[in-house]
C-alpha cells in the first residue's frame, strides 16, 4: 500500500494525498505519490517506470485519469482525519467536555442548595 516514501514531511502526507486526489498531480514532484495512489486503487491512471540502472523504479511519466470510487471514500477519510487533527476541532471538543463537567458540577451544587433551608 502507500508508504509515504517520497514525502519530506510526514505530518503533511494526508494533505498531499488529498490535494493530488482532488486536483491531480501538479508536476514531476507528485509523480511518486500519484503512483502510490494508483497502485493502492484510489485513482485510475498509468505510470511509465524507469528500468535503467541509475534511476530504476522512478516514475518518468504519468497519465492521470482521476480518482475512482475508492478514491472518493479515501478522500473523505483524509478530510475527516485532517479536520480532527486541527486545533479548532481540539479546542471545540475540549470546550464541549468542559461545559459538560461544569454543567454536572453546577447540578450537584444546585441539588445541595435545594436540600438546604436557607430561607
Amino acid at each position: 500500500m502507500m508508504n509515504g516514501s517520497a514525502l519530506p514531511n510526514t505530518k503533511s502526507w494526508k494533505k498531499e494525498y488529498l490535494r493530488i486526489l482532488l486536483n491531480g498531480p501538479s508536476g514531476k514532484k507528485d509523480y511518486q505519490l500519484a503512483r502510490e495512489l494508483i497502485d493502492a486503487g484510489y485513482a485510475d491512471g498509468k505510470c511509465r517506470i524507469s528500468h535503467r540502472r541509475e534511476d530504476h523504479g522512478t516514475v518518468l511519466d504519468i497519465v492521470w485519469q482521476g480518482m475512482n470510487t475508492n478514491g472518493r471514500l479515501f478522500a473523505d477519510k483524509l478530510e475527516t482525519m485532517i479536520h480532527r487533527q486541527s486545533w479548532w476541532f481540539r479546542i471545540k471538543t475540549f470546550g464541549i467536555w468542559l461545559f459538560g463537567v461544569a454543567a454536572g458540577f453546577s447540578m450537584d451544587v444546585a441539588k445541595i442548595w435545594i436540600q438546604c433551608d436557607f430561607f
